[in-house]
């Protein structure tokens, strides 16, 4: 168990001597890096004992990393057979991304207004990285370095329960997604302009930056006929369900 390595595309997850604590969350992290990675996708249905097998762990911190990502929406468990991912139908997709127009959005505006400027060096590093992945057509190495670019600006807040709760809504969002996204390099162009507006403080082209990525994939992954499009620079509409 103590050099026991998983490997998601290029990246590598080890797992060190783990508590069982540890090695529950440290389960449920794999798993959720899978579902947004696109290597556990809607349809199938996949047990708990091939999954511990393949994680080489015990049946135990599987089913209870499966019971807390149902507890989320992200899988259904099927009785005595296993789970299944779920993907957002589109109401609830519109509804995360009006949660992360309130939350994401307005955290990078805070962060344009405090951020050391000697930390730009390191957003730059991240779209090098995100641009030798798309030139190299790999999405999971430009997925993985994407979630890291927007959450560390996030995090340069130093508030980690709002950077955990933006990444949720992030990676829910992105479950059964995975092959909706392909445009990487438009999606770079917004990365640039952002990390721009970011570290010259401008927090009014930080907030459009962002609404217009948001709605960017609002119409990659809408179900909608109109691809969920709303006007630049305005909020991603969210309509509730009716009762």
């Amino acid at each position: 168990m103590a050099d026991a390595t998983e490997r998601l595309g290029e990246v590598s997850l080890e797992l060190p001597k783990l508590t069982v604590h540890s090695l529950r969350d440290r389960t449920e992290e794999i798993i959720r890096d899978r579902l947004v990675a696109g290597a556990l996708v809607p349809g199938p249905t996949y047990t708990i004992r091939s999954l511990a097998d393949e994680l080489d762990v015990s049946p135990t911190p599987v089913r209870e990393a499966v019971q807390r990502l149902s507890g989320e929406g992200a899988l259904e468990i099927v009785r005595n057979r296993g789970f299944r991912v779920v993907e957002m139908d589109t109401e609830a997709l519109e509804e995360n991304l009006f949660m992360r127009r309130l939350l994401e959005v307005e955290a990078l505006v805070e962060v344009s207004s405090r951020i050391d400027p000697d930390r730009r060096e390191v957003y730059e590093r991240l779209i090098d990285e995100m641009e030798q992945a798309g030139q190299a057509e790999d999405y999971q190495r430009y997925l993985a370095a994407s979630r890291t670019f927007h959450l560390g600006l996030v995090a340069e807040l130093a508030m980690p329960k709002l950077t955990e709760m933006i990444g949720r809504l992030r990676d829910s969002a992105r479950i059964g997604r995975v092959t909706r996204e392909t445009n990487m390099v438009s999606g770079n162009r917004e990365h640039h302009a952002l990390v721009d507006a970011v570290f010259r403080g401008d927090g009014d082209e930080v907030r459009r930056l962002m609404i217009a990525h948001l709605d960017h994939h609002r119409h990659e992954w809408s179900d909608r006929p109109d691809g969920g499009e709303s006007r630049e620079g305005t909020a991603p509409l969210w309509r509730p369900r009716p009762h």
